[in-house]
């Protein structure tokens, strides 16, 4: 897939100014290590692959995160949605995307106050109590971060709650009268650009990334379709935001075997339509109360059946 060129207005740090610490964060296809650049608290990614056929594919999803980073940051007003990036640098023999560390944050490590979302997984009450945010206003948050990416013209097509930061100071976290935390999107490795490409460009690959066979993404999250429609390309992400507000909702959906096991209820039952499976679960002979309760709470009135 095409990738655009590299801006090359963003100052890039030099080998002296970056020192990379321990690894706090591993994914498939990265490595993130806590770092200090210039004197700033930073986290700091490099390539990986477990496996050396895999290491073009990561190195493909190192440039992508990279150009997506850049076009946040040449855009200002939409970087409050995102962690704020730095630039890019070269150290022990590894090349590095460097972001500064958000206040409280590590990305996840242990004694911090900010947190990957995906730790109240059907936990909304605690969600609330420990950052101030119901799962509404949360994904209020998050549809305001995809609506950023997507007007720089990216679809991110990996939106889940692994990918989001809840960022906030420890008094934020403990304070019942500190201001809520906010939520940050990361991971733009799986982003395609679309926006100025022509439905046919889309359609024989010649966007950033957007390739009709390959979609990188979370199968727990993502369409049925699991890739990006050439012609409705943001709805992928619109129906990831929906799958991961009901997993902050619905204490049902907290593990991933769990998830699995709806999206197959989702698809057999309501032929992956969810207000059929919410008519079924709220109408049906042996409707769990809980449940009910919770979807209730979950979704607008007019939506829920009489």
């Amino acid at each position: 897939a095409r990738v655009h060129s590299l801006s090359p207005t963003l100052r890039l740090p030099s080998r002296a100014a970056l020192k990379v610490g321990s690894q706090v964060a591993a994914g498939q296809y990265g490595r993130i290590h806590l770092a200090e650049w210039d004197g700033v608290p930073a986290v700091a990614k490099r390539p990986y692959a477990a496996l050396a056929a895999d290491a073009a594919l990561a190195g493909e999803y190192f440039n992508v995160e990279r150009e997506v980073n850049e076009a946040i940051q040449r855009s200002s007003p939409e970087t409050e949605h995102f962690p704020r990036f730095l630039g890019c640098a070269s150290s022990g023999g590894d090349e590095w995307l460097v972001w500064e560390r958000l206040a409280g944050c590590c990305l996840g490590g242990e004694g911090e106050a900010a947190s990957e979302l995906a730790r109240y997984s059907g936990s909304g009450a605690k969600l609330e109590a420990d950052h101030g945010l119901s799962p509404r206003a949360a994904l209020r948050q998050l549809l305001e971060c995809a609506a950023a990416l997507h007007r720089l013209g990216y679809v991110h097509r990996d939106i889940k709650l692994e990918n989001c930061l809840l960022a906030s100071t420890a008094a934020s976290a403990t304070s019942s009268s500190a201001p809520p935390s906010s939520v940050k999107l990361i991971d733009m490795g799986s982003a395609a650009f679309v926006d100025g490409c022509t439905l046919l460009d889309r359609a024989r690959s010649r966007c950033t990334s957007l390739d009709p066979d390959r979609s990188p993404c979370s199968p727990l999250y993502a369409p049925p379709e699991q890739f990006a429609s050439p012609d409705f390309p943001f709805a992928f992400d619109v129906y990831c935001l929906g799958i991961s507000y009901l997993r902050l909702s619905l204490s049902c959906l907290k593990s991933d075997s769990q998830l699995e096991a709806f999206r197959i209820e989702l698809s057999s039952l309501a032929g992956g339509e969810l207000d059929r499976w919410v008519r079924a679960k709220l109408t049906g002979t042996a409707v769990d109360p809980t449940l009910a309760n919770e979807l209730s709470d979950a979704l607008p009135a007019d939506s829920l059946p009489l």
